[in-house]
């Protein structure tokens, strides 16, 4: 998980914009000072979760983001080792 709330450093950087779209980001170019924007990837598989909001300079707000992505994990059997 990537996120920027405020100010993005190196990601808001052309280098850093362009290493966030190898992972699949489709909103980093929108991201300005005082952005929020968040994305949820795993390398090799995509994006599972992005999002962008805009900092609304007249009102001096920022629009949330949300990122939701249900995921699945296996937890194996674990063999009960409780004495008899």
């Amino acid at each position: 998980m990537v996120a920027v709330g405020d100010e993005g450093g190196s990601i808001e950087t052309e280098q850093g914009r362009q290493a966030m779209e190898v992972y699949g980001s489709t909103m980093i170019r929108n991201v300005g000072f005082r952005d929020t924007w968040g994305m949820i990837f795993v390398k090799g598989q995509g994006v599972l979760a992005e999002d962008y909001g805009d900092y609304d300079l007249a009102t001096g707000t920022y629009h949330p983001i949300t990122l939701e992505k249900p995921i699945h994990i296996d937890i194996p059997d674990i063999p009960d080792t409780t004495p008899q």
